[in-house]
């Protein structure tokens, strides 16, 4: 904060005006926390030692004061020397003490998570247990499931209805563990005492049911695979049970339900569709894999959750997704979005599980695939392409699927409707639907009950389809960037390129070369050229089984603007591109048509040196107007986004400055070398909307380059290097 507040000090001497436009570009990426490090680095040094065996949880819940107490013993793996030990839990609860061996160790609390050293010899391969005694009031869930913790709810006849949740907000809001979702027990026993008559529904399946002298009850569930902690969940309630037995792939598959007890008539009928996703995810994901400890579907106050062998369902037993249908098409509203989605979770998140959660695209693109997939299944391939190719008015493309690894970080939610449309295009590059499938299978029985780096999956997928899908990957999940076939057509012939697309980028498309139905092309960034046999050209098209788009290419040099920009250094000869960005291009030029960038100066250069306190770093430098001329500037203009105008801050780039969005007037800066950072769903800008590209360099870079350069006092250049004047060539 320092840092920031002398630099907007610094600005103020330069120009009043100046202020909200420079302070724009410096600007800082999202920040992290101490806790977020904590909770997400997989391979800290208290962590990375000792791998998790089994936890024995063993709760009470008091409905009457929200408290909650009681223990946790975890056995563990020794892998190396041992050292320093992290157990994390969230406040407001406290762990009370941490025994091993009889004794109680001395504990230091950092943020979440509490260091202390193993009581004896730990010796490498051996198995070490101790135990955790905890309690206090937990926190509440402000928004369950997105944004988790306790749920205090009662039901329609106003009795406890108690739950939990915390894939974002990690298990440790309300039990000590390690956690990470790299590093999976081989089994659980979780004991949850509560007042009579209040059942709990949890994972795996009912071992012990213990009734005790003071009115409470102790159930004690058994889940005996490996299960991702933010898996493990309380399910209190005035439960009922009724079940079914299922032929599955494996053999029998218990298949329970636990509504309340009013919804028994309701869940009968309407649980009727688990049946039918069962036998269509066997289909194409393989055998369900938890056989050994069943299938569950269970009532819960909030909309649902991928809860392993205890799906949980609060989706008002009606289909669509609260009434909506998030692919526009109506086919959402043939079935139950919480039951085909969250149960999808079983294969990929419980099954397949990513070790960072910066990778929950494994978990989310392949569920928001399978809601397609169950469409196919009931209604056909036509109509389950349809719902996939429907979803996609809920991309937004605000920033990049895959976000910061080691800091529990989540990625946009592009990650379902982006992600799920990901691989419906994969499935046509794969251009057969056994191996389409056989990848699918494959992938669950490859990572079976692993927790694996979403690079694992890419590489996976490229390696069983035979085809190199590095690029798409990277343009998909890690770029904000829609590929956009580019094309020209003339006399007969069609030309076509791929524009904003990563370097390398060659993915194949099916266009309508012929009036007979679309053939697969294969365009690179460079012009191809392919006859045209169209009865009309204007219908044109790419399969929209592809998420792609298409743009009709410029005239060469059609809407390129030549400036001059005549520097103290020397020229440097740019060109304005108001075909793509005519906005940011208009009012750059009333700028220059009044004269207002004479005598204007490059102020400042940043570098990456200069910018110790910018995780995301740029190399820019920055032109502004003198005060006198910025006085009789024009009205801020609309932020023309570099995912709409195609322009990408590549080297040599003019960027229009800004503060917010639809904040630019006169600022700009000249990009050092590309800089993605500072496109649209960039890193730079915490907002995620980028800056305004509108033009580039095509001879001078080298004066930009001796500009930057220059002495600065932090990123002010020391003395400003002047400009003559900015004109129209």
């Amino acid at each position: 904060m320092k840092t920031q507040a002398a630099t907007r000090v610094t600005f103020l001497l330069i120009t009043l005006l100046l202020v909200p436009l420079v302070q724009a570009h410096g600007q800082r990426s999202r920040s992290y926390t101490r806790a977020d490090s904590l909770r997400g680095a997989m391979d800290a040094p208290a962590r990375n030692w000792w791998d998790v065996t089994f936890y024995d949880l063993h709760l009470r819940i008091n409905p009457a004061d929200s408290t909650i107490g009681g223990h946790n013993t975890v056995a563990y793996r020794v892998l190396e020397p041992s050292r320093e030990m992290q157990i994390d839990l969230q406040e407001p609860l406290e762990v009370d003490s941490i025994v091993q061996g009889g004794r109680s160790l001395s504990l230091r609390r950092d943020e979440n998570a509490y260091f202390f050293t193993p009581s004896s010899d730990q010796p490498v391969g051996s198995v070490q247990a101790l135990t955790v005694y905890y309690g206090g009031s937990p926190r509440v869930a402000p928004r369950p499931p997105w944004d988790g913790g306790f749920t205090w709810a009662a039901d329609s006849l106003g009795r406890p209805w108690i739950v939990t949740t915390d894939e974002g907000v990690g298990p440790s809001v309300w039990w000590p563990l390690k956690d990470s979702w790299n590093d999976e027990p081989d089994s659980v026993s979780v004991a949850i005492t509560l007042p009579d008559p209040l059942i709990q529904v949890g994972n795996g399946r009912l071992r012990r049911v213990v009734p005790n002298e003071d009115g409470t009850t102790t159930w004690v569930w058994f889940n005996s695979s490996p299960i991702n902690p933010y898996a493990i969940n309380v399910n209190a309630a005035n439960y009922t049970h009724y079940g079914e037995v299922y032929q599955g792939e494996r053999g029998v598959l218990t298949m329970d339900y636990w509504p309340l007890d009013y919804n028994l008539t309701r869940a009968r009928e309407h649980f009727k569709q688990a049946r039918t996703m069962m036998s269509c995810f066997e289909h194409w994901f393989g055998p369900f894999p938890w056989y050994e400890d069943g299938f569950k579907l269970i009532d819960v106050p909030y909309p649902g959750m991928e809860h392993q062998s205890a799906v949980t369902y609060g989706n008002g037993y009606a289909n669509g997704y609260g009434g909506r249908d998030g692919s526009g098409t109506g086919l959402g509203m043939e079935w139950d979005f919480i039951i085909i989605h969250e149960s999808a979770h079983e294969w990929y998140a419980n099954n397949v599980t990513a070790s960072d959660r910066a990778d929950g695209w494994v978990h989310e693109a392949f569920a928001n695939y399978a809601e397609g997939l169950y469409t196919e299944c009931i209604f056909g391939k036509d109509e389950g392409a349809r719902y996939t190719i429907g979803t996609r008015r809920g991309i937004r493309n605000d920033r990049p699927i895959i976000p910061d690894y080691g800091v529990a970080a989540w990625g946009s939610g592009d990650m379902y409707p982006k992600g799920g449309n990901l691989l419906h295009t994969i499935r046509q590059i794969v251009g057969d639907d056994e191996r389409w499938r056989g990848i699918l299978r494959g992938l669950n029985e490859t990572f079976r009950r692993q927790a694996v780096a979403g690079t694992q999956v890419e590489d996976y997928i490229s390696r069983e389809s035979g085809v190199d899908l590095g690029k798409v990957f990277d343009q998909y999940l890690r770029t904000t960037m829609i590929p956009v076939l580019e094309y020209r057509i003339d006399d007969g012939t069609l030309s076509y390129r791929w524009t904003e697309v990563v370097p390398g980028f060659d993915m194949q498309v099916a266009v309508t070369l012929t009036d007979d139905g679309y053939t697969v092309i294969h365009p690179t960034e460079t012009w191809q050229e392919t006859p045209l046999e169209l009865v009309d050209p204007s219908t044109f098209s790419a399969d929209p089984d592809y998420y792609v788009e298409t743009r009709e290419a410029a005239e060469d040099g059609e809407g390129l603007i030549p400036i001059l920009i005549e520097t103290e250094y020397g020229p440097i000869e740019a060109v304005l591109d108001s075909a793509r960005a005519p906005i940011t291009v208009t009012n750059f030029l009333r700028y220059v048509d009044a004269g207002l960038y004479e005598d204007s100066r490059f102020f400042r250069s940043v570098t990456m040196d200069n910018q110790p306190d910018d995780s995301v770093k740029i190399e820019v430098v920055q032109i502004a107007i003198s005060r006198e001329h910025a006085e009789r500037g024009f009205p801020p203009i609309p932020l023309e986004r570099t995912h709409v105008t195609g322009i990408r801050h590549l080297d040599g780039t003019l960027s229009m400055a800004r503060a917010g969005p639809d904040t630019g007037t006169s600022s700009f800066s000249i990009m050092i070398n590309d800089q993605p950072e500072l496109d649209f769903g960039g890193r730079r800008n915490p907002d995620g909307q980028g800056f305004a590209a509108f033009g580039r360099v095509t001879a001078g870079m080298d004066v930009a380059r001796r500009i930057q350069a220059q002495p600065v006092e932090g990123q002010q250049l020391r003395p400003p290097v002047r400009i003559l004047r900015i004109v129209r060539r």
